[in-house]
C-alpha cells in the first residue's frame, strides 16, 4: 500500500479523530504547513519539509520522527529534491518504507525526454529503504534499460523489489512492447510478465500480487478480441 499521507483539510473535521481505527491520518496542528506521511500503526512520520519547500523540490533533508514526540528526530540523507511524498510506500510484511521520486520516473515531460533524466542521474533511479525502527536507509538502484518511456510502479514483496512497466511504445498498440513486471536482483532488472500490469497491489502478508493484466492496448479497443484479466499470483 502507499504509505497514509497528510492531508490539507481542517483540523476540525471530524475525520481528523487521533484514532488508529480510523484510516486517514490525525491531524497534527504542529504539521499543518508540512508534506508528512505515517506508517500503518501511526508510529512514525517521515516529514518531506514545509509545503512550499516540496513544491520547489528544495533540497532539505527529509527528516524520520516518532510519533509519541519522544524525540526521535533523525534527518536522512535524503532531501525532498529526491522524492516524492505522494509515491512513498509501506507494507506491513517488512515495516519498511520506499521513498522515491515517481512523477518523474517514466514519461516525457516539458518536453525532456524519460531517457534524458535518467542519463542525467547515470541511468540510476534511486529509491531508497527506510526502516524506522533503526533509521537505517539503504539506496537501491532502478537500472535504465528498455522498460524506460513510460509510468513505472514498484511492487516491493517479501521475495524482492519488483516493478512495472506499461512502456509498449515499440509495439503499440498490438504488442506489448517492454510492457510487463520486472523482477530487481543484484542491480540488475529482468521481465518476468510480459504484458500490461496496472494498479498492483500486495497482500498483508507481501506473498501475494493482484493486477489488472492486458496483453496489449489494443485489448481494451471495442470490437478487438480479448479483454483485461485481473490476476492474483502467489509468489
Amino acid at each position: 500500500m502507499q504509505a497514509i499521507r497528510a492531508k490539507g483539510n481542517s483540523l476540525n473535521d471530524p475525520r481528523y479523530i487521533d484514532s488508529a481505527e480510523k484510516c486517514l491520518p490525525a491531524a497534527d496542528p504542529r504539521l499543518a504547513d508540512y508534506e508528512w506521511v505515517t506508517d500503518t500503526y501511526r508510529q512514525y512520520r517521515l516529514i518531506f519539509g514545509t509545503r512550499l519547500q516540496t513544491q520547489v523540490h528544495a533540497a532539505h533533508p527529509i527528516h524520520l520522527v516518532h510519533s509519541d514526540d519522544s524525540g526521535h528526530d533523525i534527518a536522512l540523507p535524503v532531501t525532498a529534491a529526491d522524492a516524492d511524498a505522494s509515491c512513498t510506500h509501506f507494507h506491513r510484511f517488512d515495516k519498511e518504507f520506499l521513498i522515491w521520486d515517481c512523477s518523474d520516473v517514466g514519461l516525457n515531460i516539458n518536453y525532456v525526454p524519460a531517457a534524458d533524466r535518467w542519463h542525467a542521474k547515470h541511468d540510476c533511479w534511486p529509491v531508497w529503504r527506510v526502516m524506522p525502527a533503526t533509521a537505517d536507509v539503504e539506496r537501491i538502484c532502478l537500472p535504465y534499460g528498455p522498460w524506460v518511456g513510460s509510468s513505472i510502479e514498484l511492487v516491493p514483496t517479501k521475495m524482492g523489489l519488483l516493478f512495472a512497466s506499461l512502456n509498449d511504445e515499440a509495439e503499440y498498440p498490438n504488442g506489448p512492447g517492454a510492457a510487463g513486471l520486472y523482477e530487481l536482483a543484484g542491480g540488475t532488472a529482468h521481465r518476468i510478465l510480459t504484458g500490461l500490469v496496472r494498479w498492483p497491489t500486495i497482500s498483508p502478508s507481501g506473498c501475494k500480487v493482484v493486477f489488472d493484466y492486458a496483453d496489449s492496448l489494443a485489448v481494451r479497443y471495442p470490437g478487438r478480441p480479448g479483454s483485461p484479466t485481473i490476476i492474483v499470483t502467489d509468489l
